[in-house]
């Protein structure tokens, strides 16, 4: 964790970029939402979508229970 803050403070990098955890990230979570469908999916990282299966939708971008969201203060 110290290396990750002072990277933040300007001194010095992590050991892992994070545009490569960021990649990291997202295909350790495609082949989770694979998992999740059971079965293979051709994911499409621009678009954040599955070809071909339109019921992944939800798994990707859940509907959140709106009651339960603080508004925005402006």
């Amino acid at each position: 964790m110290d290396e990750w803050l002072q990277a933040c403070l300007g001194r010095g990098q992590t050991f892992s970029d994070f545009d490569v955890g960021g990649q990291l990230t997202e295909i350790d979570l495609a082949n989770a939402l694979a998992v999740r469908l059971g079965r293979a999916i051709a994911w499409r990282g621009e678009a954040m979508t599955v070809a071909g299966a339109p019921e992944a939708a939800k798994l990707i971008r859940p509907d959140y229970r709106t009651k339960w969201l603080v508004p925005d203060r402006a």
